[in-house]
């Protein structure tokens, strides 16, 4: 008697082996010139394979799967085929309970402008749940609506190894989730231009879920929240993503990252070069983020936390746990690394170091921050959370090359195990040079000005 592995096994086969593959060529050497004509001949299994060129006109946009699990991709990558929407519509719609058969990959989609609803690039919407990897989003504009790049609603989405280029939203310039989830990998997203109400530059999500990992998040602009990133009554994870900004970006808002009422974990992440109006790096209202093996180095800002600032009417609880803290400034006065109102934070296990911020922390209401094995070194108000009588140390932090933004450690730092009463590692990163002296310098306000200029 066959397994139900085996009977599954020859089902599959069957399908494969009915499945067919259709061509679609504009200059006319396939079975179709436009791509709607290619996926309404097609059937669940089947590929519909686009030719290089760039495909225009109302067969070519808009697009509808039509609850089938097509695979519609390009036969030489997304920068050799190209769907130009003209301002005139959407590229893609995935709205009748499309399953992850449903795949787009390796196209170009831009210029998209949809009339209603957002999702300027592709729509998901009515619990469908494709696979998009390889695309290229370009210029997509969502104008003050939802997702200039993606939009999910009340869906999912898989989204992997995909480049946002100045996908223009209100609300996720890059992708847009709303009551559904949406997992990216491998993604790039970069440029956002401004936009209002410009929320979540790179991402925004609401009442949903997000798996985010080895996504990079470079020069978005949140007019609102969120250079990058902002979740409201939202969770999940960020795993080995980078955020960053050009020293020439137009200044972000709110930080890079926006949480209200969400708790996601942020993992090996890095924080590089941040340049904000107000409120820090990241920003928490009503939220318990985690922060874990991050580095957040030489961020700026005018007002305001440098890096974080929390607060909160109930008990909320931000966690900082073996994070390295370098070169954060803030101008101004009464401000400092960390501003926290009627909040409860955990600071564990993290260097925080050489910053031209006016204070190390700053605290309103009945904020009660914990500082628990820490090393403070060369920043104004170290000598009230640090050195003796507390659980923290006062000590050059000896990083091995922070100038090249390599926090690795030098053999005699204190912030090794070996190197510390508690026998823990200290900071984000672990042994990553032979012993030093000091390999830092102090980060002088004029030189972080100079970053800017």
């Amino acid at each position: 008697m066959r397994t139900l592995a085996a009977t599954m096994a020859l089902l599959l086969a069957a399908v494969l082996a009915d499945a067919a593959t259709i061509t679609v060529d504009w200059a006319g050497s396939g079975d179709y010139l436009t791509i709607q004509e290619g996926l309404d001949a097609a059937d669940s299994g089947d590929t519909v394979l686009d030719h290089p060129g760039t495909y225009t006109g109302h067969l070519n946009r808009d697009l509808d799967f039509g609850g089938r699990g097509i695979t519609l991709r390009s036969s030489s990558g997304a920068e050799s085929t190209v769907i130009n929407c003209q301002d005139a519509g959407r590229a893609v719609l995935f709205d009748d309970g499309e399953d992850s058969l449903a795949v787009l990959s390796g196209l170009t989609l831009l210029d998209g402008n949809p009339s209603g609803v957002g999702g300027a690039g592709v729509l998901v919407m009515n619990g469908s749940s494709p696979i998009i990897e390889r695309c290229i989003f370009r210029s997509c504009n969502a104008g003050t609506g939802p997702g200039g790049g993606v939009a999910v609603i009340s869906a999912s989405a898989l989204i992997r190894a995909c480049e946002f280029r100045a996908c223009r939203a209100g609300y996720g310039g890059g992708v847009y989730c709303e009551s559904g989830s949406v997992a990216l990998s491998d993604c790039d997203l970069t440029d956002t231009p401004e936009c209002y109400p410009g929320r979540g530059g790179g991402l925004y999500a609401t009442f949903s879920s997000v798996s985010i990992l080895k996504c990079l998040f470079s020069n978005n602009y949140g007019g609102s929240r969120g250079s990058d990133v902002c979740l409201e009554y939202s969770d999940g994870a960020f795993t080995d993503c980078e955020f960053t900004r050009p020293p020439d970006a137009t200044v972000g808002y709110y930080g890079s990252a926006y949480l209200y009422a969400s708790s996601p974990t942020f993992s090996n992440c890095d924080f590089q070069m941040q340049y904000n109006t107000w409120a820090g790096v990241v920003t928490g209202k009503h939220s318990s983020p985690t922060y874990e093996w991050c580095t957040f180095g030489n961020c700026f800002s005018w007002s305001g936390a440098a890096i974080a600032n929390f607060e909160s009417t109930d008990i909320k609880d931000p966690v900082f746990r073996n994070c390295t803290f370098f070169g954060r400034i803030a101008s101004g006065t009464d401000l400092a690394l960390f501003v926290l109102d009627d909040c409860w934070p955990l600071i564990e296990n993290c260097i925080i170091s050489f910053s031209g911020a006016p204070e190390v922390m700053l605290a309103y209401g009945n904020a009660d921050p914990a500082f628990v094995h820490c090393v403070v070194y060369d920043v104004a108000g170290a000598e009230d959370i640090a050195g003796p009588g507390t659980d923290n140390l006062l000590e050059d932090p000896l990083i091995c090359d922070v100038y090249a933004y390599d926090f690795t450690l030098c053999e005699n730092s204190p912030c090794l195990p070996s190197g510390n009463p508690w026998g823990v590692l200290v900071g984000a990163r672990s042994r990553g040079c032979d012993s030093c002296s000091s390999p830092v310098e102090v980060t002088t306000w004029g030189a972080i000005k100079a970053m800017y200029r």
